[in-house]
C-alpha cells in the first residue's frame, strides 16, 4: 500500500508538472546567439497548421486538382543567451502559400517580454552562471594512480622497466569505467560530489542515476507563468575531468543540468554527465575505441595490465591465447592481474572479447567489441 501511494503521488506530480509546463512560454537557450541567429532558431519552432485536404483522386492527391485548406498559426518563442544575459522574443506565424500545397510561409515579429518571463530569465541567468562557476571551480578530480604497463614483446627491456611501476588497484584506472554500468555510475557520482560542494545542496539534488527518465531543459516560473526552456542549442560546453595520474589516462565529461525552479523560490535541479569518448583517454587511446564495436589490434602498442584486467572482468568476457605455432604457449614471464612484473610474449597474442553497455534516458544499449594485445 505504501508503494502504491508513493506511485500515485509521483504520477500526480508528473501531471501537475506537465500542466504547469504547458502554460509556460516556450524558450530556447543559445549561448552564442545574436539577434539574427536567435531569429533563425525561433522560426524553426513554428506551430504546424492543420490542413483539410480536398479533391483527392481515389484517395490520393493529384497535382493541380487536390487542394488544401490550412489554418494560420501563431505562437510565442523566446531565445535567450545566458552568457550575454540577453533575450529575444518573437511571435512566430505561419501562412499558407498556395491552395495546392501545404507549404507555409513562416514570419517572425519582435515582441516584448512580460514580467513573469523577465523574472524567469533572470533566474535562468543566475542558475546558468552558478552552474558554470561551480564546474570550473571543481576543476579536475585527480586520482593518484600509476599502473603496470603491459608491453608484450614491444620495445626493449629498458623501456619496459622504466614504464612498469606500482600495484595500484585497477579501479583507479580509466578503463574501470568500461567494466559495468554500476562502475560508470560510481565515477559520475564522485564527479557530482566534487561539483555539488560548490553549488550548495539547498538548490541542487543529489546524484540522479542514468536509468531515470530523461528530462530535457528547465522549467522556471511561478503560478504557471514563466518559461519552459530547452538547452539543446547551447554550444559552449562545460566539462569536468577525472585524471588518473597523467594526461594519457583521463575521463572527460560534458556536464549539464535540468529541472524546475520557482521564481524567487525553491529549486529542483539535477546535474547530468555525458562521457566525451574522444577526449577521454585510456593508456593514451580514446576510450571510444573500446566501445565502438570494432576489433582493435594493439599488439605493437604499450598498454597497461589494468586495461587488460578490467576488460577481462566485464561480465561474459572471454580471453583466447594464441601463438604463431598454434600451440597457445606463452613466452617469457607471466604475472597475475595487476602485478608489478611485465608480461612478455614470444609472439603470443591475447584476444579479449567483451560487451560494454551504457544507459541514457532510461535506455540501455550494448556493444560487442574485441581487443588483441601481446601476451
Amino acid at each position: 500500500m505504501k508503494y502504491k501511494l508513493i506511485l500515485m503521488l509521483a504520477v500526480s506530480a508528473l501531471f501537475i508538472a506537465n500542466d504547469a509546463a504547458a502554460a509556460l512560454t516556450e524558450a530556447k537557450a543559445c549561448d552564442t546567439c545574436d539577434y539574427s541567429e536567435a531569429l533563425r532558431i525561433a522560426k524553426l519552432y513554428y506551430e504546424r497548421p492543420n490542413c483539410e485536404v480536398r479533391n483527392l483522386n481515389n484517395g490520393k492527391p493529384e497535382f493541380g486538382v487536390t487542394t488544401y485548406l490550412c489554418n494560420t498559426t501563431s505562437k510565442e518563442v523566446i531565445v535567450a543567451n545566458a552568457l550575454q544575459r540577453v533575450a529575444f522574443k518573437f511571435i512566430i506565424t505561419t501562412e499558407q502559400q498556395t491552395q495546392y500545397s501545404k507549404a507555409v510561409k513562416v514570419k517572425a515579429i519582435d515582441t516584448t517580454l512580460n514580467s513573469a518571463e523577465a523574472a524567469a530569465l533572470d533566474d535562468f541567468y543566475e542558475i546558468d552562471s552558478e552552474f558554470r562557476r561551480a564546474v570550473n571551480e571543481a576543476g579536475t578530480v585527480a586520482t593518484n594512480s600509476t599502473v603496470t604497463v603491459h608491453a608484450g614483446n614491444w620495445g626493449d627491456d629498458s623501456t619496459r622497466s622504466a614504464l612498469a611501476s606500482s600495484d595500484e588497484s585497477c579501479a583507479n584506472h580509466p578503463s574501470f569505467y568500461l567494466t559495468s554500468i554500476d562502475a560508470s555510475r560510481s565515477i559520475k557520482k564522485e564527479m557530482h560530489a566534487q561539483i555539488a560542494t560548490r553549488l550548495g545542496k539547498s538548490s541542487w539534488n543529489e546524484f540522479i542515476t542514468d536509468t531515470q527518465v530523461k528530462v530535457s531543459g528547465i522549467h522556471i516560473g511561478k503560478n504557471s507563468a514563466g518559461i519552459s526552456l530547452s538547452l539543446s542549442h547551447d554550444k559552449v560546453g562545460v566539462y569536468a575531468t577525472r585524471s588518473y595520474g597523467n594526461s594519457s589516462n583521463k575521463l572527460v565529461f560534458k556536464v549539464g543540468y535540468h529541472g524546475q525552479s520557482i521564481t524567487n523560490g525553491a529549486r529542483d535541479l539535477n546535474l547530468t554527465f555525458t562521457l566525451d569518448r574522444g577526449a577521454s583517454l585510456v593508456d593514451g587511446i580514446e576510450i571510444g575505441t573500446f566501445m565502438s564495436g570494432i576489433n582493435v589490434t594493439l599488439t605493437d602498442t604499450l598498454v597497461s595490465n589494468c586495461l587488460i584486467e578490467n576488460l577481462e572482468s566485464i561480465e561474459g568476457a572471454t580471453t583466447q591465447m594464441s601463438s604463431p605455432g598454434g600451440g597457445g604457449g606463452i613466452g617469457g614471464i607471466v604475472t597475475g592481474p595487476g602485478g608489478g612484473t611485465l608480461i612478455r610474449g614470444g609472439g603470443c597474442t591475447r584476444e579479449i572479447n567483451y560487451t560494454t553497455c551504457s544507459t541514457s534516458g532510461g535506455v540501455t544499449t550494448c556493444t560487442n567489441s574485441s581487443v588483441r594485445t601481446s601476451c
